[in-house]
């Protein structure tokens, strides 16, 4: 006999995730016997934020007024979200590279997605096989009609 995981749904007002700016998520995960709750959020270009401890600080804030069950910090992380000019993410054989190594990266935060594109992508290209998505997703393709957004990030860049 097989048992199933209980379940638990609450309502959350403002918790709809992609709104407000800025913007903020949740999500639960298990961690040992326990349930964990990660927010996540505040999100900034990479090397343009000096308040990272106000950013956490917020992010507690903002939970606490939705979750004031919630219990202490367990961890605090910072990352990067790499945002393709096309919003596709790069998946494939890395270009300058060896012929036997690939990517994937540029998920812009929708890693459920993409990274499952990637396992069914990656899989195909290491046997060989045709794929439809592979030029799609390729790594060096050069995305039609983002010239003017690249140019843009990049001279953002290097007034950094």
């Amino acid at each position: 006999m097989s048992s199933a995981p209980a379940c638990r749904a609450a309502r959350c007002p403002g918790c709809s995730p992609g709104t407000g700016d800025p913007y903020h998520y949740v999500r639960v995960a298990g961690l040992d016997d326990d349930d964990v709750l990660i927010v996540g959020g505040e999100d900034h270009k990479s090397g343009q934020a000096e308040d990272p401890g106000l950013r956490h600080e917020r992010l507690e804030s903002w939970t606490r007024s939705r979750f004031p069950m919630a219990g202490e910090v367990a961890f605090r992380w910072g990352g990067q979200v790499m945002e393709p000019v096309d919003c596709l993410a790069f998946t494939g054989r890395n270009p300058m590279d060896a012929d036997n190594v690939y990517i994937h990266t540029g998920d812009s935060g929708m890693g459920l997605t993409h990274g499952t594109i990637a396992g069914m992508l990656l899989s195909d290209l290491i046997r060989g096989r045709d794929n439809p998505w592979a030029g799609l997703y390729d790594p060096s393709r050069t995305p039609v009609g983002a010239a003017r957004d690249y140019a843009a990030e990049n001279l953002d860049v290097a007034r950094q």
